[in-house]
């Protein structure tokens, strides 16, 4: 079978992506400041591939805080709520979280208080909010890789808009043409697009897209919490880390 007619798999085409995505990407960018992650199950999709790297200060000092991995969307739903808020009531929560007063008290307060984000106001109902949640993600490109399905491909790298900054869509460069096509439409949603080539075994970059906050302050707060409960694995079981989630 020629080289033309060879079967290309999808799982062909991450390795190429992870090598020469981010320097592609940009000169800026350097290979070694980001973690990789393949088929990252995330709240809105799995994403074959995530780039990422975390905001060195910001999550120096939330280990400092020795507040560990928050993967209640509970507690992450209530730290959103309270925001850029100095103070809070039980009404308040009741009002406007989905939960009745036992939760709110005793599984979502209780955690606020205890890892210092809440204290107790000793004269009435009110909470002083101490300290404001922050996402420790600093940039986060997703990739969806498809041999030549590149609609179902376009639609799934959309999704991961709700808590990416630059969502993709990989193409095998045998199928570039009807994509490339459609270009507009990736340019309109600020959807980026390579082509990958297994033969050369390099990519092409055929639209950049500009920087975007995630459209889900809860997807996005989801994904690093997760991402940070894999560092804290990978830590307690002695594994080596990658520079962006070393602490210097």
């Amino acid at each position: 079978m020629s080289s033309s007619q060879q079967i290309v798999y999808e799982t062909e085409l991450i390795p190429i992506l992870k090598k020469d995505f981010i320097n592609k990407y940009s000169k800026f960018n350097d290979l070694k400041n980001y973690s990789i992650r393949e088929e990252f199950a995330s709240s809105y999709g799995i994403p074959d591939l995530i780039f990422y790297r975390f905001n060195k200060s910001v999550f120096k000092k939330r280990v400092d805080d020795n507040v560990g991995p928050i993967l209640s969307k509970d507690i992450l739903r209530t730290l959103l709520v309270i925001e850029g808020k100095k103070k809070i009531t039980m009404s308040f929560l009741l009002k406007t979280l989905p939960y009745d007063e036992k939760v709110i008290k005793y599984k979502i307060i209780n955690f606020l208080i205890k890892n210092n984000y809440l204290s107790k106001s000793f004269k009435d109902e009110n909470y002083w909010v101490e300290n404001h949640y922050q996402s420790c993600l600093d940039n986060l490109f997703s990739i969806e890789a498809k041999i030549s399905d590149w609609k179902r491909g376009f639609y799934q790298a959309y999704r991961y808009k709700w808590f990416s900054n630059y969502s993709f869509l990989a193409i095998y460069e045998k199928y570039e043409r009807p994509v490339i096509k459609n270009l507009s439409l990736f340019k309109k949603h600020n959807i980026g697009l390579v082509t990958v080539d297994t033969i050369k075994n390099n990519i092409k970059l055929i639209h950049r897209p500009k920087f975007d906050k995630p459209y889900s302050k809860e997807f996005s707060a989801v994904t690093f919490e997760r991402l940070f409960n894999d560092y804290v694995e990978k830590k307690a079981s002695s594994q080596s880390l990658k520079h962006p989630l070393e602490i210097i």
